[in-house]
């Protein structure tokens, strides 16, 4: 995947903070984008409140991109030029969108910091997707142990969608089905390397950090994302 995503990333004219905020969010961009190829390999995308890297990549392999975004975004002039609507993040869930007009619907961290239940937000989704459309969504997920999710970290990548709930896996599957939705296929990833490299660090902060990032990569249970593929019931998806 990264010989689809550096060409991307090292065009982007953007300062060094920014891009290695992209690079350190980069692991969700990446699965993201595998997700979306191999579910739809071409086709009408939404992509809601992406951040500049996934949204570019997916315009490069071809796909007929529209564009949610919030005002607040770290967005380029020429992306924030194509969003066909721009609004706080509930005003875009409740704007009118075409009915069954995508393939392939993508959106990362909305699940958790909209003001409606999950099941109204996959409900409302679910419409806008063709017969066999594919819905991916990316959560946020309490560290193991906990009931909360950390404040998100200050990110020059994601727009900051500040959570509202917590949504777990079972809440996930249960919110899908309510929705008319099939969970296909289900993965706990790591959204992001270890360490931002423009970030200093202590000795050891870093070793910590490090620690951390590689027991998320042996133990699946602590990663701090989960993807969903979902479908409509009827739909499969190998």
């Amino acid at each position: 995947m990264g010989a689809t995503i550096d060409p991307v990333m090292d065009s982007l004219a953007v300062t060094d903070r920014v891009y290695f905020h992209l690079k350190w969010t980069e692991p969700l961009v990446a699965e993201l984008v595998r997700r979306a190829v191999a579910v739809k390999g071409a086709g009408k995308l939404l992509l809601i409140c992406p951040n500049e890297t996934l949204a570019r990549v997916l315009i490069k392999l071809g796909y007929d991109a529209d564009i949610w975004q919030v005002p607040h975004a770290i967005f380029s002039p020429q992306l924030r030029e194509q969003a066909v609507k721009s609004a706080a993040l509930d005003e875009l869930l409740a704007a009118p969108a075409p009915v069954g007009g995508y393939d392939l619907i993508v959106m990362p961290f909305v699940l958790e910091a909209a003001g409606e239940d999950p099941t109204a937000v996959l409900s409302t989704l679910a419409n806008c997707l063709k017969q066999d459309g594919v819905l991916l969504v990316a959560v946020r997920l309490p560290r193991p142990g906990r009931k909360v999710l950390q404040p998100a970290l200050a990110s020059l990548s994601w727009p900051l969608l500040p959570a509202t709930r917590t949504v777990t896996v079972p809440e996930i599957f249960s919110a899908s089905r309510q929705a008319g939705l099939k969970v296909t296929r289900g993965n706990h990833v790591i959204s992001r390397t270890a360490t931002i490299s423009s970030q200093p660090m202590a000795l050891a902060e870093w070793l910590r950090a490090v620690a951390v990032h590689q027991a998320k990569r042996l133990f699946p249970g602590w990663r701090d994302c989960y993807v969903a593929t979902l479908t409509g019931a009827a739909t499969r998806i190998p």
